[in-house]
């Protein structure tokens, strides 16, 4: 994303991805539709979805499956017109993946997670792969034995189907991308410094193979025994004639990161990567650069069959080709610009603004969004309206050169620019009535209109801090946060600004108040505060979140959202007391959200990401479970006691969490070295619960219904 403030300190850290990504343990239902997720955010744009896909793997034209971040997988059996989201009961990120025939699918991904589908994606199971390394491409050569490779020079090796893994010796600590074989025991595996390992005793040992290049080498293909490609960083391709004695540097014309190479024939082949298409005809001698239409970065490819291919890459890019790569179709749908706010006059009217001028509209809770009328390529960074007709936006231009709002009268359908020669940047815009309203941005700025934005008057902050969020709980009573920590206060109309002790330094991003005393501040690092008092004292609350939080809406005086980085969602229920992560199943920014009502609402964010919840962002999803059950519950169903009894010979620590149907956990208590482990569930009102059993070995679900 061309996100205009990146420059700047602040909001690089706001929108910086080298953050680790935290891991969000999502609740489990079992006995419900098996392989459909339960996650309650669903994707309204783009459309399927808009998380990074960076496999593809297609068994024909018309029947495969994609897969990426935060556990996405996407089936489709018509040729990509529609797709189908698989549940496989993670948000581990996916890199690689692989079919051993038409209905047995593995995938594998961060920390060591490889899973497995033995009936075309219905189901999955998480295979226990002895590593916690990144794994980034799966293999198999034929239905019972298979490699996978990745970080650090990680590679293992199956012979029966996945059920157990052992780890080969590599012989380098470079990360590994790819790796194939050309039969049942000569194979290749590609990586960081220009890496190229070849075994031909079925992975027993790997010898290294000169390239020729220090560049990463992300995918491989073979043609046939001895003719096979590399690709990889800076536009790199090298082709092999002898079995990968040597290899000779082709020229492809390009810079790009190369992510995916695949041939359809002796002489043609495809290699994808970066925002361009490449295609050979003469085995490698030549490539044309395709038009792809897009500017978003393709990570991989599969070519069913001669004429017929699919790429992925970000923002849920999904592209296809039936002329053998002549002409690309986008079969993703809706717009990927930057959705920085989000807003609804009533429940089924709602706007949204981001960059590059993108202004939304939907008239139908969220089911369709219709892109208005760009009047600039400026920034858009708020939407408010006061009324079903009147709507405001902050924002600046392009150049960053002035701030610009912006006012309709007529929801939406047209809008008129007020020019007031304003140079700094508006990122908040509020109004507590018709007339009155306040637009706040960097440098400490300002500004008020009293007569429906016809004017403004620039205000004395008394800072040149940078301001984020502005409200107001009424037309003289107002607060603003921003950079290092500040809150500003006025009772007068915003005529004198008073500073606020906060006890953080963090940089704040939103502000909110439910009453002319209660409010809410959201910043870096999780940061969440609250006065009962009108700004006097300010409490720090655990907002159960370590990433940045850059907005707030309550509904009421006690249920509240926050969305923030990384996808991060989480609420309250007791006035901000706690706050329970609710998991958009996204790692994409989540910048504003709004609800409509205590279970309806929508978060918008990077990669034009609008999500939709229709009951409170509560999340239901089936976990991989364990190939074979270790565990049963008796009595089941129960009204006093149960018993969870194990036949493994072999044990540690045990934890058993129980839910209920809300996804509120009711029990939880951890057992060491038993066997037979007995709870009290009396205290449990009747209905259906989830048992989560948790072990360093994986983990099982079960059903428990009390009577």
């Amino acid at each position: 994303m061309m996100f205009a403030r990146q420059a700047f300190y602040s909001l690089s850290l706001r929108k910086n991805n080298t953050y680790q990504m935290r891991k969000i343990y999502l609740i489990v239902i079992l006995g419900l539709i098996p392989a459909l997720s339960f996650s309650q955010w669903a994707w309204q744009n783009p459309l399927p979805q808009g998380n990074v896909l960076t496999t593809a793997c297609f068994t024909n034209a018309n029947s495969g499956f994609v897969g990426g971040y935060a556990g996405t997988i996407l089936k489709t059996t018509n040729g990509g017109i529609n797709w189908t989201p698989l549940s496989i009961g993670t948000t581990i990120n996916l890199f690689g993946s692989c079919v051993s025939n038409a209905n047995t699918w593995y995938a594998v991904g961060d920390s060591g997670t490889i899973i497995k589908s033995v009936n075309a994606g219905l189901t999955w199971i998480k295979l226990s792969s002895g590593t916690t390394q990144l794994m980034h491409a799966i293999y198999f050569t034929d239905a019972s034995i298979g490699y996978a490779v990745g970080r650090a020079g990680t590679i293992i090796k199956t012979t029966d189907g996945g059920s157990t893994w052992i780890t080969l010796t590599s012989g380098t600590s470079n990360d590994l991308y790819t790796t194939l074989f050309v039969n049942a025991t000569t194979g290749f595996a590609s990586g960081a410094a220009g890496t190229i390992l070849t075994t031909v005793n079925g992975g027993a040992n790997w010898t290294t193979l000169s390239s020729g290049t220090l560049n990463t080498l992300t995918t491989l293909c073979f043609t046939d025994p001895n003719t096979g490609y590399v690709a990889g960083d800076t536009g790199t391709i090298l082709k092999t004639i002898n079995g990968g004695v040597t290899w000779v540097a082709l020229s492809s014309g390009v810079t790009s990161l190369l992510r995916t190479i695949s041939f359809t024939d002796a002489t043609t082949g495809y290699c994808v990567g970066g925002g361009v298409i490449l295609k050979t005809v003469d085995a490698g001698s030549t490539w044309s650069v395709f038009s792809t239409g897009t500017t978003n970065w393709l990570y991989a490819a599969s070519f069913p069959d001669a004429f017929t291919g699919y790429t992925v890459g970000t923002s849920g890019t999904l592209m296809k080709t039936v002329d053998a790569g002549a002409t690309w179709n986008t079969i993703s749908s809706g717009t990927t610009e930057y959705i920085e706010s989000v807003c609804f006059t009533d429940a089924s009217t709602g706007y949204a603004v981001g960059d590059g001028g993108l202004m939304l509209k939907t008239t139908n809770g969220g089911s369709t969004w219709n892109e208005l009328p760009i009047l600039s390529d400026d920034y858009l960074m708020q939407v408010c309206f006061t009324d079903a007709d009147n709507g405001y936006i902050a924002g600046y231009s392009y150049d960053f050169s002035h701030g610009t709002i912006y006012k309709t009268t007529n929801g939406g359908s047209s809008w008129t620019a007020f020019s007031s020669g304003w140079e700094a940047d508006f990122n908040s815009i509020f109004f507590p009535d018709m007339s009155t309203g306040y637009a706040v941005g960097y440098w400490g700025t300002i500004y008020k209109t009293i007569n429906g934005g016809n004017t403004w008057t620039a205000l004395s902050s008394g800072t040149d801090t940078w301001l984020e969020s502005v409200y107001f709980t009424d037309a003289n009573t107002g607060y603003v946060v921003g950079d290092m920590g500040t809150i500003l206060k006025t009772t007068d109309g915003g005529a004198s600004w008073t500073p606020l002790t906060t006890g953080t330094s963090k940089y704040l991003f939103c502000v909110y108040f439910t009453d002319s005393l209660t409010g809410y501040v959201s910043g870096l690092s999780g940061t969440m505060l609250k006065t009962t008092d009108a700004g006097e004292s300010w409490t720090a609350l655990s907002s159960g979140t370590t990433w940045g939080l850059f907005s707030i809406h309550f509904i009421g005086a006690n249920t509240a959202y926050a969305c923030g980085q990384r996808g991060t969602v989480v609420k309250t229920v007791n006035a901000g007391e706690t706050w329970t992560l609710c998991s958009a199943r996204t790692p994409n920014y989540l910048e504003s959200l709004y609800f409509i009502d205590e279970n309806t609402g929508f978060a918008v964010g990077s990669s034009g990401t609008i999500l939709k919840t229709t009951n409170g962002g509560i999340t239901f999803v089936e976990e991989p479970r364990l190939a074979k059950s270790d565990y049963t519950i008796f009595p089941n169903p129960s009204t006093g006691k149960i018993t969870i009894a194990t036949n493994k010979k072999s044990f540690k620590e045990i934890t058993v969490t129980i839910f209920n149907v809300k996804g509120v956990e009711e029990m939880n208590k951890n057992f060491l070295n038993q066997a037979n482990m007995t709870l009290d569930v009396s205290s449990l009102s009747p209905g259906m619960y989830l048992v989560i059993i948790k072990t360093n070995e994986g983990m099982e679900s079960k059903k428990l219904i009390i009577h």
